[in-house]
């Protein structure tokens, strides 16, 4: 991180996101998937990233496909260099659990499963960390209470190199607060028997079995009866003890719910804040332009953002 931002300076908005790439990828997979040892996976991901979303749609995009198999080489390599000598390539936690749970046999197999994990771990969590900057830096109040928490509550690791994530309640909620306004995810699941729902107009609907119903979450964030101002960004719904939410079924399913919630969950709420504090205890960071509105074709887990141009200025602290 350091080493992309330096000690001081302008950056778009969105460099941030690649400010912090290069961390959670070389954490979690291991140090060969590093800014120094692999410089071309940032434009692999960029690549996948870019045209995914029309992919999903059924087109084939050969960015796509030439970015999965390259990185999919990066982290085979890798693991390969791992199982020959493991103390001198040690692999990161996600790979090492892949390669637990697979065996040295399946190699192909838990680099496949590395590849997915790295592009959709990093393809949500890029954005996320993105938005949850923008809107807790754009205003005052919530800036000074993320610097608060920093400043006062955040330890870091101990000397065992735990964290207490309990300090980071605040940045916590503006994460959740984040996913509510910006999650785009549809959780698609298969009827099981013939059943009606009805509306609350009283209409009522026809769900056949063996049909595949789409449920978008953005409409239970957006709802006024559950949210008051819910187009606001307001991170103190989700702090203890001011739920809006609280015992309203599905409120808040950024990452689904049920059997099938993103296995990421964990992951994901528990790093972003960790990664934002450590950022904001290194730097003073203050938003000069208006925020990006967003770009609902680039959509995929999280909104992306248009192309308007939003500066961040940024100052090593003392």
């Amino acid at each position: 991180m350091r080493d992309h931002m330096g000690a001081e300076g302008e950056c778009d908005l969105r460099d941030l996101g690649v400010a912090v790439f290069w961390p959670m990828t070389e954490a979690l997979f291991g140090a060969e998937a590093s800014k120094e040892k692999h410089p071309d996976l940032y434009q692999l991901f960029d690549d996948i990233d870019t045209g995914f979303p029309k992919a999903i749609r059924g087109k084939k995009i050969p960015a796509v496909v030439e970015g999965v198999e390259k990185a999919n080489v990066v982290f085979r390599k890798m693991l390969d260099a791992h199982h020959a000598a493991p103390a001198q390539c040690p692999v990161g936690p996600i790979m090492s659990m892949y390669d637990r749970m697979l065996g040295p046999s399946k190699a192909p197999l838990t680099c496949q499963f590395a590849t997915s994990a790295w592009w959709g771990g990093q393809g949500n969590t890029v954005p996320a960390t993105m938005w949850t900057f923008a809107q807790v830096l754009a205003d005052e109040k919530w800036r000074r209470m993320a610097y608060a928490e920093v400043d006062q509550k955040f330890t870091g690791p101990d000397a065992q190199g735990k964290i207490d994530f309990e300090q980071l309640d605040f940045l916590t909620a503006a994460l959740k607060e984040t996913l509510r306004l910006k999650t785009f995810s549809v959780a698609w699941r298969i009827m099981n028997e013939d059943t009606v729902v009805k509306t609350g107009s009283g209409q009522e609907y026809l769900l056949k079995k063996n049909s595949a119903l789409g449920v978008h979450w953005v409409l239970r964030h957006m709802d006024p009866t559950i949210y008051a101002d819910a187009h606001q960004f307001r991170p103190t719904r989700f702090l203890n003890g001011q739920e809006e939410n609280r015992g309203v079924p599905w409120s808040w399913a950024p990452f689904s719910a049920g059997t099938h919630k993103c296995s990421g969950y964990s992951l994901a709420i528990l790093e972003i804040p960790v990664v934002m504090a450590y950022m904001l205890r290194e730097y003073d960071m203050e938003v000069l332009d208006s925020l990006p509105g967003m770009d609902w074709s680039a959509s995929f887990g999280l909104v992306g953002a248009d192309g308007t141009a939003c500066r961040i200025r940024y100052k090593r602290r003392r």
